[in-house]
C-alpha cells in the first residue's frame, strides 16, 4: 500500500487517540446491571402447603430473592411458609 508521510502521521495519531480512549474507558461491571434482572414474586397470597403455579407467581424487577431463571423449577413445588401478595420468593420458601 502506498501512503504519504502526512497520511502516516494522521494514521499514527488516530491509533494513539483510540488506544488512549480504550485505556480510560471504564468497563461496566456485572454489578451495574443487577437491577435490570428479574426475580420471582408472588402475585397472590400463598398459604403454607399451596403449590406454586402460573396463577400465583410471576417475574418482576429488581432481583430480590430467587432469580427468574429458576421459575420453571419452582412451579409445582409447595410453599413452606405463608407468603403475602407481591412478596419476593426466597429459597427458604419452597
Amino acid at each position: 500500500f502506498s501512503i504519504t508521510p502526512a497520511e502516516l502521521r494522521k494514521l499514527y495519531q488516530n491509533i494513539t487517540n483510540n488506544s488512549l480512549m480504550l485505556k480510560f474507558h471504564k468497563k461496566k461491571s456485572e454489578n451495574d446491571s443487577v437491577i435490570f434482572r428479574r426475580s420471582i414474586f408472588s402475585t397472590k397470597a400463598i398459604k403454607r402447603g399451596q403449590a406454586f403455579s402460573k396463577q400465583n407467581i410471576n417475574c418482576f424487577r429488581p432481583v430480590i430473592g430467587v432469580g427468574a431463571e429458576k421459575y420453571f423449577q419452582i412451579l409445582g413445588k409447595k410453599s413452606k411458609k405463608n407468603i403475602k401478595a407481591f412478596e419476593p420468593i426466597k429459597s427458604n420458601f419452597y
